[in-house]
């Protein structure tokens, strides 16, 4: 047991990877005031404020895409970058939902001018500006497309959904006024929770890039 003490705490899983760490700091949350939880962990406070889900389903209210841009997004205005405005987001090193003929889909969009990139390789702000640079973004679906808040209204977005159907990035898009294609490159499954590396045709991505 641990016991809150009386300054106010906020307690939050006990995930400790460079993102959170950032995250944190960029909104302004000081070390001392936070509490790491974990499945083990159990608190007695006089008073607990607990969060409710903003929506139900996977709908991202406007309010939350809006207080989320300014929060996250006045940090990097000044940071210098070099990336392309045509980005392609790969899935290589993920642990599942790998798209098998990566390399051979990426080889095609080196002639109309996107850049791959890998996003665990990019710190929380890079991700920002990336994404905030964007005209055109391909990507497997997955969470880096939670990034996808911070683009311009009128991006063009291609969701890869491979075997997993998830419509939270298409709402997400409907919000913000973005373009957005959705690609169903296999059957949707449960088994496994629709996680399976697949191959993507190539000839889907090319249509749905006519006019991009």
């Amino acid at each position: 047991m641990q016991l809150a003490g009386t300054a106010p705490k906020i307690i939050i899983p006990k995930v400790d990877l460079p993102f959170v760490h950032k995250t944190l700091d960029i909104l302004g949350i000081e070390q001392e005031k936070i509490l790491w939880a974990d499945n083990r962990t159990h608190v007695q406070a006089d008073e607990l404020i607990l969060p409710s889900f903003v929506s139900k389903s996977c709908y991202t209210p406007k309010w939350v895409a809006d207080w989320l841009k300014s929060k996250f997004m006045t940090t990097v205005h000044n940071k210098s970058t070099d990336f392309s405005k045509k980005i392609f987001i790969s899935r290589k090193n993920a642990a599942c939902r790998r798209i098998l003929n990566e390399d051979e889909i990426f080889e095609h969009l080196k002639a109309p001018g996107f850049e791959r990139y890998f996003l665990e390789e990019l710190d929380v702000e890079d991700q920002i500006k990336l994404f905030m640079n964007a005209d055109v973004i391909i990507s497997p679906h997955g969470a880096g497309l939670t990034n996808t808040v911070f683009c311009k209204q009128g991006t063009k977005i291609v969701e890869i959904f491979q075997q997993r159907a998830d419509d939270a990035y298409w709402f997400l898009s409907q919000v913000l006024g973005f373009e957005h294609h959705c690609i169903k490159s296999a059957e949707f499954t449960d088994q496994d929770g629709g996680n399976q590396d697949t191959h993507v045709s190539w000839e889907k991505i090319f249509a749905a890039l006519k006019g991009v």
